[in-house]
């Protein structure tokens, strides 16, 4: 079936502004100058694609073949920016998360690994945090880092890909984690929502390296490992104490390049741990996902 960049256009990019301006008058009021210049250019960019719109209702593909090539090219750019539909009963997070415009990495690229550990008991709660939630959920900025760094692997080791095991995640989720934790020793691994982390706003990734059959490499511990083996830090003085192997460090080493060529930032404690900006530039620029 044809669809033309009329019909992208109408389905897609305009729901796309006015779902953003709803959502920055409902959040911010546009109370200072900042937002005021946001709701200039949501304002302005709503204006280009509603004169996009009226003229594509009046132009005509002059063949088929031609309004086929760009019927792909439209809806595979329009794939990257917008989030693609999430079904009604796909789960309470899988709705609320759909509000937010964020991309489903899988989406951007189908040889993603996903394995959400808060998903499964599988993780240092041993508890199902997420309610029916499968997919990983970036904000687009991020998810197309992501897609960037996952290239990068794939260009020099063609049998390596990524695995993700957790995304964006709800201020909500990170609350029930800190319940968990915040009368233990543990709470020095865990965030305090009341600070917000990056997961928070969609721009953090937890993420290893696995082979093609979706096996990973050996990282010298496992996920969720709270304790100093997963530092990033202490890396070489725990390769010469004999506490990491060669393997496994290079193994690290691989990943951090390939997620830090893309643009994403490691943190010392975690080597499954990457940001994909700072916290501040997260605060003025994306929504918190409470």
């Amino acid at each position: 079936m044809v669809i033309s960049t009329e019909e992208i256009i109408r389905t897609d990019i305009l729901p796309y502004f006015c779902k953003r301006m709803k959502h920055f008058s409902k959040m911010y009021f546009f109370k200072d100058q900042s937002f005021r210049i946001r709701k200039r250019c949501f304002c302005i960019a709503l204006s280009i694609t509603s004169v996009l719109f009226f003229m594509c209702t009046e132009s005509t593909s002059s063949t088929e073949e031609e309004a086929m090539s760009a019927s792909s090219s439209s809806k595979e750019d329009t794939a990257v920016f917008f989030s693609e539909n999430i079904k009604e009963n796909s789960g309470e997070i899988l709705q609320y998360l759909g509000d937010f415009q964020l991309i489903n990495i899988k989406q951007l690229d189908s040889t993603f690994f996903v394995d959400l550990k808060y998903a499964t008991e599988d993780n240092f709660s041993h508890q199902i945090l997420y309610d029916n939630l499968k997919e990983a959920l970036l904000h687009p900025e991020a998810a197309g880092k992501l897609a960037k760094a996952h290239e990068y692997l794939k260009s020099g080791n063609p049998n390596y890909r990524l695995l993700i095991y957790d995304a964006a995640r709800p201020v909500s989720v990170q609350r029930k984690m800190w319940d968990i934790v915040k009368d233990s020793p543990l709470k020095a691994y865990v965030a305090n929502p009341d600070n917000y982390g990056l997961h928070n706003y969609g721009a953090a990734v937890d993420i290893t390296i696995c082979d093609a059959e979706g096996n990973p490499l050996d990282m010298g511990t496992p996920f969720d490992y709270f304790g100093r083996l997963a530092s990033v830090t202490h890396e070489q003085t725990l390769l010469e104490e004999g506490k990491l192997r060669p393997e496994q460090v290079k193994n690290r080493r691989l990943l951090r390049m390939v997620m830090q060529q893309a643009g994403f930032i490691p943190i010392g404690g975690e080597w499954w741990h990457f940001n994909a900006c700072s916290k501040q530039y997260a605060k003025e620029h994306y929504e918190l996902i409470e």
